[in-house]
């Protein structure tokens, strides 16, 4: 039995259609992750998700009882805000208390329960101190211990390390990731930060335009992403125009367009479609960067270089346009080099644009600036 169930789930905010049919299982344990970028539907699911709005159309499901048409309050979920909503005049024990107050759960199995919560998520010692006398890390936890510890059924969260810094966060990845995996519970996460995404999830389901437009594993999207949207939207993925010279099955050879050296790469994917743009996928830390010329090898020039704390990363271009994304582990090219890139065959991967790759970022932009005049009007 699947621990959450959407099936053909739907909601409008006036004539916008923000969750466009929505057919969605997640296995019990599981820790999924809803990714994409502002507009695209990823809020407005969990909400419907959590019982903050009745849906437009379609059935949820959890834990095997149909939902659809209780309140929040009557589904027995966890969930932490973006900004923790942590009641000010509570301590950390009061705020992580409140909900088992609310359940009436008598006073001794209170304490106990916010004893062993807080010292799960690392806060023991700290049940005296107000919200406005912790770090923002530890309001996350505060936040993360108070919907923990009613035991729900299914723990949802809304971008809740937003508003930490880099280092903070990712800390707090791995605690959560590690928490989430003691208790077994069943995970639905909201980000649209990638890197989050990627780090933290069994399976995750990028969003766009209110449907899933594309869902696997970390490794997988990173890796064979199905799509030119998942391939740009995925970091450190650099997609090359190519042409196809030959193919059989699922590998065979392309040029890179607007080159002239003649030079032609061996790579894997599905079948090309006739007189669709085609593109080589490679990820940043599939390329190899040298000053040798070698045959096999695509020829560049260094135009911009990021550091990134332990490597570099480089911005190569070519004659034809094209434009990589390159790690450099040691530190050591400069802009304006000329460099040859080269890569493993396996790790050359063949998309080509098709019709379903899902609305145009115009159409995305114009469904963000309507949810939010709602939001306003409302």
């Amino acid at each position: 039995m699947s621990a959450v169930t959407l099936e053909e789930l739907s909601y409008s905010y006036g004539d916008v259609l923000a969750v466009d049919g929505l057919d969605v299982d997640v296995s019990p344990g599981e820790f999924v992750t809803l990714l994409g970028a502002s507009g695209s539907g990823k809020t407005t699911t969990l909400k419907l998700i959590g019982g903050y709005m009745p849906p437009s159309r379609g059935r949820i499901t959890i834990g095997g009882a149909d939902v659809t048409k209780l309140s929040a309050r009557h589904r027995n979920l966890g969930m932490v805000f973006q900004h923790y909503a942590l009641f000010p005049h509570l301590n950390t024990f009061e705020n992580v208390a409140f909900g088992l107050k609310v359940r009436r759960v008598p006073k001794h199995e209170r304490r106990k329960r916010v004893a062993e919560t807080l010292g799960m998520v690392g806060l023991s010692g700290l049940d005296h101190r107000y919200p406005r006398q912790l770090s923002g890390g530890q309001q996350q936890r505060v936040a993360l211990a108070r919907a923990l510890v009613i035991d729900p059924s299914l723990l949802l969260m809304d971008e809740p390390m937003g508003a930490l810094d880099a280092r903070l966060r990712e800390k707090l990845q791995v605690e959560l990731r590690k928490v989430q995996r003691e208790v077994g519970i069943t995970t639905i996460y909201v980000t649209h930060d990638q890197n989050e995404a990627f780090s933290m999830s069994d399976r995750v389901l990028m969003m766009r335009g209110g449907k899933v437009v594309e869902e696997g594993s970390p490794e997988a999207l990173c890796s064979r992403p199905k799509s030119v949207f998942a391939a740009r939207f995925i970091g450190q993925t650099s997609l090359i125009p190519v042409r196809v010279v030959s193919w059989a099955g699922s590998a065979g050879y392309v040029a890179v367009d607007g080159e002239s050296s003649g030079a032609e790469f061996r790579a894997t994917g599905s079948t090309p479609t006739p007189g669709a743009p085609s593109y080589l996928v490679l990820r940043a830390d599939a390329i190899s960067c040298s000053r040798d010329n070698g045959a096999d090898s695509l020829q560049g020039v260094v135009t911009a270089r990021r550091a990134t704390g332990l490597s570099v990363l480089l911005t190569v271009s070519g004659r034809g346009g094209w434009e990589v994304i390159v790690i450099d582990p040691t530190r050591s090219f400069k802009e304006g080099e000329s460099v040859s890139l080269t890569w493993h065959e396996d790790d050359a991967y063949l998309l080509c644009e098709t019709s379903d790759a899902g609305v145009d970022g115009a159409a995305e932009r114009s469904d963000e600036v309507a949810i939010e005049r709602h939001a306003l009007d409302a």
